[in-house]
Formats: structure tokens, sequence, C-alpha cells
């Protein structure tokens, strides 16, 4: 019986935790709709050549509204994100490396991609940067023929990292996307 509960307090905790991921309002915004905390700390830390635009993210939870703000933008020839919740405290920050930036990746993280798996191309990567922490990882993508991907996460060493011991905060951006 013990084992039965168990079992589906854990599925009950997954669904929850899933449809909470899948409940966010995104809303583009004007800079000026964005709380100053937020502007104030993205522009102590960053040098934009170019903002794409603000979004604004909410969900609400059981008890109160939950925001956070992503500010897409270009830096240094790349594209970048960074997100923020609303009283101005870093989540993460993303840095893509596509197309022809990809040889923009350090020479540690190309290295392993060649080594590691020598019949793949290096098609893509990204720089995963937990604001809270200042901890990075880098999230390499990689193609054999039209059908085998593989998704790497990677240190600035060129050494593999186990996806469990990844920050959570690096991982729930994963299905964002930046145009």
């Amino acid at each position: 019986m013990k084992i039965l509960m168990l079992t589906l307090f854990t599925a009950v905790v997954t669904t929850v935790s899933f449809t909470q991921d899948q409940n966010w309002t995104n809303t583009v915004v004007q800079e000026s709709e964005v709380p100053s905390a937020v502007t104030s700390t993205f522009k102590t830390k960053y040098n934009p050549s170019k903002i794409v635009r603000w979004e604004k993210r909410t969900w609400q939870g059981k008890d109160k509204l939950h925001t956070k703000y992503v500010v897409i933008f270009d830096q240094d020839g790349l594209r970048q994100r960074a997100r923020y919740m609303d009283d101005g405290s870093g989540i993460s920050a993303t840095t893509y490396y596509w197309l022809k930036n990809v040889e923009k990746l350090p020479e540690a993280v190309k290295n392993y991609a060649s080594t590691k798996y020598p019949d793949f191309k290096l098609e893509s990567g990204e720089k995963e940067l937990n604001l809270k922490k200042g901890t990075y990882v880098y999230r390499i993508r990689l193609r054999k023929g039209k059908a085998t991907k593989l998704v790497v996460y990677v240190n600035e060493n060129g050494e593999e990292i186990n996806k469990d011991n990844v920050d959570k905060e690096i991982l729930e951006n994963e299905s964002e996307t930046v145009n």
C-alpha cells in the first residue's frame, strides 16, 4: 500500500511540475514596461549592439502570479538572451553559436566534439550561464547524417557533464526559442 501511495504521489507531482512548465504566458513588451530593477541589472552586465525584444512571462500559481522578464539581444556578433525575476535578480543567460558562429565556441569545446564524436558534425552550441551562481556550461548539438542528433553538455575545459549535474535554471530554458 505504501508503495502504491508513493507511486501515485510521484505521478501527481510530476504531472503538476510538467503542467506548470506548460502554462507560462509570453508577451512581447516595450522596455518602458519592464521594471527598472530588471533593466538596470541588465544594463550593468551587458552592452548590447541591438536589443531585439523584451518579453514578459507570467504563470498563475496557486497563491500568486509568477513573473519573469527575458531580453533577447545581440552583442559581439552573437545572439544572446538573459532571464530575470521581476525584482531584477538574474536567472540565466544564453549565448548562441549558430551556423558560422559555431567556430567562435572555445577551442576545448570544439576539440571535445571532434575527438569524442569524429563522425558527427558540430552544428551549434550555447553557452548557458546560471546568473545566480555564476556557473556555466556549453550545450552542443551534433549531427551524423540526416537522422542522428546528439545534445551534449561540456564544461569550458572540454569535459562532458552529465545532464543530471546541470543546474535546473539552465535546463529550464531548453524549450524556449529565440529568433
